[in-house]
């Protein structure tokens, strides 16, 4: 599958005001809502992350905008292509007292009566999730949470007609009980928390990444320092106390710290791995990410993975050799994120975020302020000093770049979840696209790709369906 159309012609969406649409750099989410796909956007997310990190930090050029605008938006796009992009969303201007939402995370379609579908948003923002509902796609409006500050989502799924929600605490332990919530309507009952623990070991821990239905169970993915986790519930649904973990450790290398993606194909639960590269060391020491599976009887297996970097002793099982044949991150190193998951024409695509793009804007970082990457090399040491690591970043980049191996992100397919065929493995035609951010298929079998460009802004590229262009 070859043939894809650029539904997106201006990147970041916005023809009137491209400096805007530059820093629509993220496709965060995307949803089918009626006749149209709808696309919430990140806005100037290395930036902003770098900066929260520390305050001070002077951002290379790369990532700077001329007129920052931290206000999220959402777009949509009528499926048939007959209309262009159109923005239906943007988030009200910060204040002292209010600051505004930089990122819709997810997106979600939902029916609370099984009859009417609605839609929620996902915002992120300093003072925590702001979550909006629309009806009809234009109109929306924020309905109000008890969930606390610091926080974020970044999965939700409709389950035995409730929504959940998955919630991340930028502040709290990884060892922490997990924040899963669950609704009716969040609107007129607001949201329940379903894992407060009380038997440790027997509830999920840790933030929750990824969500997905299977084998009757609701199966939770799960953050932790000595790798993620995988729980599922007991029964049908969750219940304190009667949770089964049925992955830890990171499958056997600590290194896969977060379960970022989830989608059941052909009968197993596929699991996309995540290592963080804010903490440097992944640049230092690039590692690609792992797939994993689990079958019906929670048996799991690493189906792309190699020699793990920080190996550990799951309780769970034991690691071994790849199904595929594939080292970790399909051969490459920087393929830090196996970020999206989702199954079209009964195949499984597998998109990746390849971070290669990111090692000259990391050096210029790294130059630019010393003094605060030795304080990350102080909070993760790993026994160089920073010139050093300097040296060890720019050769890892050279000797990937000796074997010919392009930038931007890749996209992967497989009929049989072993063997994998490439799409692209170059950000379609453009090093910019180092991300497969959103990954939907739509009732008329199509499927579309939002991308993440911290560099000019993020596109939607179309396969399948309609076959009217835009």
């Amino acid at each position: 599958m070859k043939n894809y159309t650029h539904i997106s012609p201006y990147r970041g969406f916005d023809s009137e005001d491209l400096d805007n649409g530059r820093q629509n750099n993220y496709a965060w989410s995307m949803c089918e809502f009626g006749d149209y796909i709808y696309v919430g956007t990140g806005r100037n997310l290395i930036s902003s992350l770098a900066t929260s990190m520390f305050p001070d930090l002077k951002v290379a050029i790369d990532f700077m905008s001329t007129n920052k605008d931290m206000a999220a938006e959402i777009w949509r796009y009528k499926k048939d292509g007959s209309l262009p992009m159109e923005r239906v969303y943007k988030a009200p201007e910060a204040t002292d007292k209010e600051p505004t939402i930089y990122g819709f995370r997810y997106l979600q379609k939902f029916k609370s009566l099984g009859v009417k579908p609605v839609m929620y948003a996902s915002g992120m923002c300093k003072d925590g999730i702001k979550i909006l509902k629309s009806t009809n796609g234009v109109n929306w409006f924020e309905v109000p949470n008890k969930l606390g500050k610091g926080l974020s989502c970044r999965s939700m799924l409709q389950y035995k007609n409730k929504l959940y929600m998955g919630v991340i605490n930028n502040s709290a332990k990884l060892n922490s009980p997990s924040l899963l919530y669950s609704s009716y309507d969040p609107e007129l009952f607001g949201w329940k928390l379903e894992s407060t623990p009380e038997i440790f070991g027997k509830n999920p821990i840790g933030n929750i990444w990824s969500m997905a239905e299977f084998n009757d169970h609701l199966y939770v993915g799960t953050e932790s320092k000595e790798g993620f986790m995988i729980w599922r519930t007991e029964g049908e649904e969750p219940e304190i106390n009667k949770w089964v973990l049925v992955v830890d450790k990171g499958a056997g290398d600590a290194t896969n710290e977060c379960p970022i993606s989830m989608e059941v194909f052909n009968n197993y639960l596929y699991i996309g791995t995540a290592t963080d590269p804010t903490k440097l060391i992944p640049f230092v020491v690039p590692k690609g990410a792992d797939l994993i599976r689990v079958n019906t009887a929670d048996k799991w297996e690493v189906v792309v993975g190699g020699t793990p970097l920080r190996p550990t002793y799951p309780t769970t099982g034991m690691r071994g050799n790849a199904l595929s044949g594939l080292s970790s991150g399909f051969n490459d190193p920087y393929n830090f994120y196996i970020w999206q998951l989702k199954v079209y024409n009964n195949r499984l695509y597998v998109g990746t975020f390849n971070a290669a793009v990111c090692v000259e804007p990391i050096i210029e970082m790294a130059i630019k302020n010393k003094h605060l990457f030795n304080k990350i090399l102080e909070k993760y040491p790993i026994g160089e000093s920073f010139e050093e690591v300097q040296k060890r970043i720019k050769a890892n980049l050279s000797r990937f770049m000796s074997h010919k191996k392009s930038f931007g992100c890749d996209l992967y397919s497989t009929v049989n979840g072993v063997s994998f065929a490439p799409i692209t493995q170059n950000g379609f035609g453009n090093h910019y696209d180092y991300g497969i951010r959103s990954l939907v298929v739509t009732k008329e079998n199509a499927l579309f790709v939002g991308t993440a460009n911290p560099f000019e802004g993020c596109t939607i590229l179309k396969f399948g369906g309609y076959t009217r262009g835009c």
